[in-house]
């Protein structure tokens, strides 16, 4: 088990390496102004890029070895909590990670090493397809409850397959017994 930890712990030790190495690479390529404009991030990944791979344990590195750039989800967190005048106290930052791995938003904004282009279209789809069902049961329901009574069975339900994946119920659907057409034989 010590091995594990000693193993997660130097993954995210070199994965951190190589994110600040990117980062370097980025900021070299940046004009002076943009430099100064940009200071910030420069002194909170510098000094996260610093401090997080000893500051981490067992259960952090292994969260954080998610992310394909971790320094910047713990840089960017340490930002937004403290500002980057703080000092770096142990007990600061292993709330802070605590706190990510708690919260379990930072997969919402930050790129995971599962992330998947195409995974993620057909997820999208997915959930696409589920909201419209449920919006299709909701509106079939509120028909069967409010149909009119002059309607036949089978009218109804050339009413209800008729809103099947339509955005908004048709009003023409709804109506009182003297307004449904006559029918002549």
């Amino acid at each position: 088990m010590a091995q594990e930890k000693q193993s997660a712990e130097l993954r995210l030790k070199l994965k951190v390496r190589d994110n600040y190495a990117k980062f370097k690479e980025t900021w070299l390529k940046l004009s002076p102004a943009e430099l100064i404009d940009r200071c910030e991030e420069l002194e909170a990944v510098t000094r996260m890029a610093e401090t997080l791979p000893s500051a981490v344990s067992e259960e952090d590195a292994e969260y954080l070895l998610h992310f394909k750039n971790p320094l910047e989800v713990v840089s960017d967190a340490w930002v937004s909590r403290n500002g980057i005048d703080t000092l770096v106290v142990d007990d600061e930052m292993s709330h802070l990670l605590w706190s990510l791995r708690d919260r379990g938003d930072a997969e919402d904004y930050y790129e995971t090493e599962d992330d998947d282009p195409e995974q993620k279209e057909v997820q999208a789809e997915k959930e696409t397809n589920e909201m419209l069902l449920a919006e299709d049961a909701i509106q079939t329901t509120a028909y069967i409850v409010g149909a009119p009574d002059c309607c036949s069975g089978a009218e109804q339900l050339g009413n209800m397959l008729g809103m099947l994946g339509a955005d908004v119920m048709d009003e023409d659907i709804y109506h009182d017994e003297d307004e449904h057409p006559k029918m002549n034989m």
